[in-house]
């Protein structure tokens, strides 16, 4: 048992150094065998330690798939960042969307809803002053999966002929205190 808990603090510490040089690949393969060696441990354990060491197992993987999601990521290419943004932001993917609004069958009422709010006041700013139209806000799409909600919101940055960044909540939200405020904030930056 003892030999399996030094294996796990090994492979904790090379899972570390993978990740702080953005190999997120071997930090993901060196996670995974950690939790391989922390299950056998809590089956070599006597009663107190065996649950307390798989729950530390079951958290040691969901720190690889953590790590799986974020080598997927990184194997995209990223459009005009800096080395240093990739570095923070793996997970950040922009593009320019070549999808317009003539490509989006239906949804006339929210075309023209995100036309009069968005697009209209940033193509032509002067009359937006002087009809009193402040460029900018934003639009709620909501609905279940599979309805346009994504592509909608890729053809607004394609009229707009701006990037677009998909990112979702589970991309941003990380356990430890401060990560995910710290990755909200990096996505607004980026978009500026």
């Amino acid at each position: 048992m003892r030999l399996q808990l030094d294996r796990v603090r090994e492979l904790l510490l090379a899972a570390q150094k993978s990740q702080e040089a953005a190999d997120y690949a071997a930090a993901q393969r060196h996670l995974a065998q950690a939790a391989e060696y922390m299950l056998e441990a809590a089956r070599l354990s006597p009663p107190p330690f065996d649950r307390s060491r798989l729950v530390a197992a079951r958290q040691i993987l969901a720190q690889a798939q953590a790590m799986e999601r974020l080598a997927r990521f990184q194997k995209r290419q990223p459009l005009a960042m800096s080395t240093a943004e990739e570095s923070s932001l793996p997970w950040l993917v922009q593009e320019k969307p070549d999808v317009r609004f003539d490509d989006v069958a239906g949804l006339e009422d929210v075309k023209e809803q995100i036309r009069l709010k968005l697009i209209y006041p940033f193509n032509h700013p002067e009359q937006a002053q002087r009809y009193g139209i402040r460029s900018g806000g934003g639009i709620l799409l909501y609905g279940p999966p599979g309805t346009g909600k994504t592509l909608i919101a890729r053809a607004t940055a394609g009229e707009l002929d701006a990037h677009f960044f998909e990112a979702k909540p589970s991309d941003l939200i990380i356990k430890w205190v401060g990560e995910s405020e710290q990755n909200v904030h990096r996505l607004f930056e980026a978009c500026l």
